[in-house]
């Protein structure tokens, strides 16, 4: 852990052109003590070895937004700390930009768009205590913050479930009925909509509140706490540490192969995306601590990560 504090100390010293590879190093030891950490992690999964994800650094994009990433064969870092925390991975690949949308303080600064389908981490809150209805079951509605603004304009049910069904916890969500307007303005994530679902229960919960975090992953903290999409198509959504770590990764591969092309990146003069990548950069240095020593916490107790 004392390297991966190190790592993120000289990050806050570098400058964007190389910033990202200490960022990215420094994430990656802290992966192995969160690996050793670990109450469920074998000797094998404390062995993080190899890096376990790939950044087509040499594909075809223009933007960002498009560079690609995917899982490699035969496992590695990347894949060990996503299975001990219950994590998707990005399966055979999955766009830089989708990565980016999951992650909350970049929101403000999003990539450049490549009119590719996003599904963004999305906020959630309870509308009241539940309700029993008259067979037995238990009723309860909540909202969802922060999908895109285009429901605003066409909220087609068959649209709004393809859309919430990239995410793993909110399986069972229903559409409200009549008695709610399906999709408002969001008063809570910015720029944003928010949409109105039900969960019809067999019977009500010991407690409400803490069957709605079954809903949410906590971020760097209980206090807060959101939804967040599975990017692979599994059956888990991302760790907020493991989308961390995927941007990290792909920033700093092309800061150290492609120097030239990540010096246009971050250069505000050439590329609309160069303030958003700063802003991450930025961010990063005190984020990616926090939810690594939270993360920690949480695997050596058996708390949810």
């Amino acid at each position: 852990m004392e390297q991966s504090e190190q790592l993120f100390t000289s990050a806050a010293n570098a400058g964007y052109a190389s910033r990202p590879l200490l960022l990215f190093y420094g994430i990656s030891q802290a992966g192995r003590a969160i690996a050793a950490a670990s109450v469920k992690a074998g000797e094998k999964e404390w062995d993080l070895a190899k890096h376990g994800i790939t950044a087509d650094v040499d594909g075809r994009y223009r933007r960002l937004a498009n560079l690609g990433l995917h899982d490699t064969k035969g496992g590695g870092s990347f894949i060990g700390l996503a299975s001990l925390l219950s994590s998707s991975t990005l399966g055979q690949g999955v766009p830089l930009g989708k990565i980016w949308c999951t992650i909350p303080e970049l929101r403000p600064f999003p990539l450049e768009s490549s009119n590719q389908p996003l599904h963004p981490f999305l906020g959630f809150s309870l509308q009241g205590p539940g309700e029993r209805i008259s067979d037995g079951e238990f009723r309860i509605y909540g909202w969802l913050d922060g999908v895109s603004k285009r429901f605003l304009r066409d909220d087609e049910e068959r649209k709004v479930c393809e859309f919430i069904s990239h995410y793993p916890t909110l399986t069972g969500a229903q559409e409200a009925g009549n008695q709610l307007r399906k999709v408002t303005q969001s008063f809570s994530e910015g720029e944003c909509a928010r949409i109105s679902r039900v969960w019809v229960l067999k019977s009500p919960p010991e407690n409400v509140q803490e069957w709605s975090q079954s809903l949410t992953t906590p971020y760097a903290g209980d206090e807060r706490r959101y939804v967040f999409p599975a990017l692979d198509g599994s059956d888990k959504p991302i760790h907020p540490l493991i989308a961390w770590w995927a941007l990290l990764f792909s920033l700093s591969m092309l800061a150290r192969y492609k120097p030239a092309k990540w010096t246009e990146f971050i250069d505000v003069d050439r590329s609309p995306d160069a303030a958003s990548v700063e802003h991450a950069l930025d961010c990063a240095l005190h984020v990616c601590p926090e939810l690594v020593h939270h993360t920690i916490r949480a695997v050596s107790s058996r708390r949810d990560p």
